[in-house]
This record gives C-alpha cells, sequence and structure tokens, in this order.
C-alpha cells in the first residue's frame, strides 16, 4: 500500500523532472546539502547525466576533488 500505481513501480526507471531543474538552477546548494554523502552526490549526477545528459558540476562555483571520478581532472 504505497500510493503508487502498479504500472509506475513495474515500468521503467523515470526520473524527478522538477528535482532534476532545482538541482541543475543551483547546484552548489544541492552539493552543499548532500556533501555528507559522497556516493549519493555521485550516483544522482551520473543519473542525471544519463537522463538529461546535463552535467550539475558544470553549473557548481567549486567541486571537492574527492567527489570527482578517478579519471576527471581536477579544478
Amino acid at each position: 500500500m504505497t500510493g503508487y500505481r502498479h504500472a509506475l513501480l513495474s515500468g521503467p526507471p523515470c526520473i524527478n523532472e522538477a528535482a532534476v531543474e532545482e538541482i541543475l538552477a543551483d547546484p552548489d546548494t544541492f552539493i552543499d546539502e548532500w556533501i555528507p554523502y559522497p556516493e549519493e552526490v555521485r550516483r544522482v549526477r551520473g543519473m542525471i547525466l544519463e537522463y538529461t545528459e546535463a552535467d550539475i558540476f558544470e553549473g557548481a562555483s567549486h567541486v571537492p576533488g574527492y567527489l570527482l571520478e578517478p579519471d576527471e581532472p581536477a579544478e
């Protein structure tokens, strides 16, 4: 009894467009709030990249080096 339709839960993954727009509009706030959870920041970044091809790190004023993938150059 989740309140979600079975078709939504059994279908392909979908993304909350409003949440993505909010993150892309102010990636610094997202990073600041989620910095204690670096794996989650990387996971969300990957999902947004996969579904929208937008990179939240491109709009950020600063990205800590430890959030970058090993093959990514630091700022």
